[in-house]
């Protein structure tokens, strides 16, 4: 009873497996375990889903174990109007001029990993130099060029590495190990993570340049009320960019492995998706406005998402008793809004297990019910960078595949299983990237 369901759950690849098996063999709403008085209740259930997940704003204790280094003032952890406020505030700050700019850092940073690759004649790591690629690119795109170019912007970046990786092992102690130097000498990268955010944003508040910047600190600093107050502090700029950096490159690199794994293994929509870029693109760099041309790559990438969807789950805490049906789920319990689980429905989805792209068409989503997709969550902690995250996969993905193509290098297992709250292959991927001939891109 002390363990509750954990050892059950050690026997599966975490929550991935896990989830899917216990609502076939359940049914649509279960229930377990997480130590001794921690409930959890999974519901694989659209309109009880649709009902809740709207009405609920915070996040459970567990995720503020796991997540906590990100700082009190990240928008992870607030609630209600605050939420709603940030939302609202920042959603317009990731469209319009940010999408441009990201597209042009974005195609700087991939020109010279594929120029890495074309060199690589012995396959690459793909979740290795895709989590480094994507990490200088949101971090040149919430930073500007500091991010790369200076001491200051290299130490944020090689601290944030460390800080994340060793985040979700002390996430998993039951009682913070107080008496092991490496528990205090993670407590000081992340004083220092925020040191680092903290100058960053002090010597941005002083440059006279600010408000011609394009990006995303700077326009944060520069966003004002209709008092013309300042609507940031410091320290709420500088949790919002850290949850910003944590939301947007770990995320999007498992994405993108996951996606490359599958055109690997699915040469015929490989080859329709390099068609496709050859045809808008005739041999030139994407522009932003080539992403909404590009059909069935869009396609592609969502039921990749689907598929392999970067956050399996998403945890939210029940602050109000549920009662439907037969069911009753007391306040204070923890809610799984199992995203692999109904993203596999059978009920929703034809051959589940299959990789359609053509299931994403106009025709067929619109057909699509409520809360069977939910690749950036759902409800007030839904993804705010989601229309973010879709334009850096296919800026990165259209130019990998008008110079590549991909297959999967031989001998190798892949498996998906849960790092953090990421969905990652147990032993990384391996490709093969062939370069196209020229005249095959300047269709």
């Amino acid at each position: 009873m002390w363990f509750g369901n954990l050892r059950e759950i050690k026997q599966y690849a975490g929550f991935f497996d896990y989830l899917p098996s216990m609502h076939k063999q359940y049914g649509k709403i279960f229930r377990f375990w997480m130590g001794p008085t921690n409930l959890i209740v999974s519901i694989n259930d659209q309109e009880i889903l649709a009902e809740t997940v709207p009405l609920l704003h915070q996040r459970p204790e567990t995720a503020r174990k796991e997540l906590g280094w990100l700082g009190k003032e990240s928008p992870t952890f607030k609630c209600h109007e605050e939420l709603r406020e940030i939302r609202t505030t920042i959603m317009p700050l990731l469209v319009g001029k940010s999408l441009d700019y990201l597209c042009l850092v974005g195609r700087g940073r991939m020109e010279k990993m594929l120029d890495n690759w074309a060199i690589s004649p012995h396959g690459i790591r793909a979740e290795d130099v895709l989590r480094d690629t994507t990490f200088d690119i949101i971090g040149v795109t919430l930073f500007g060029q500091e991010f790369i170019s200076t001491s200051l912007g290299r130490s944020f970046r090689s601290l944030f590495v460390e800080v994340m990786r060793e985040a979700h092992p002390r996430s998993q102690e039951i009682i913070p190990a107080v008496w092991d130097y490496r528990y205090w000498r993670w407590k000081q990268k992340i004083r220092k993570l925020h040191s680092c955010a903290e100058e960053l944003i002090k010597q941005r508040r002083c440059s006279s340049k600010t408000s011609k910047r394009k990006d995303l600190l700077s326009l944060l600093l520069n966003e004002k009320d209709e008092n013309r107050e300042l609507l940031f502090s410091d320290e709420q700029a500088r949790a919002t960019i850290v949850t910003f950096v944590f939301a947007g490159f770990d995320t999007s690199a498992a994405s993108l492995t996951w996606i490359l794994y599958l055109l690997a293994t699915h040469t015929d929509a490989q080859r329709k998706a390099q068609r496709e870029i050859d045809c808008i693109l005739a041999g030139r760099p994407p522009q932003l406005e080539d992403l909404a041309s590009m059909s069935y790559l869009t396609c592609v990438v969502k039921e990749g998402l689907r598929m392999y969807p970067p956050v399996p789950e998403a945890l939210r805490k029940i602050d109000f008793d549920i009662q439907r049906e037969k069911y009753f789920i007391p306040n204070g319990a923890t809610l799984v809004i199992p995203i692999s689980t109904l993203h596999a429905d059978a009920e929703n989805w034809e051959k589940p297990y299959s990789f359609v792209p053509e299931r994403f068409d106009s025709m067929h989503e619109r057909k699509q019910p409520r809360y069977s997709y939910l690749p950036f969550g759902a409800g007030p902690k839904s993804c705010m960078g989601a229309r973010f995250a879709m334009t850096e996969i296919r800026l990165m993905l259209s130019m990998i595949l008008q110079r590549f193509s991909v297959e999967l290098a031989p001998n190798q297992d892949v498996v998906p299983e849960m790092y953090s709250i990421i969905l990652q292959p147990k032993y990384g991927l391996k490709i093969n990237v062939i370069p196209r001939k020229a005249d095959m891109m300047n269709v």
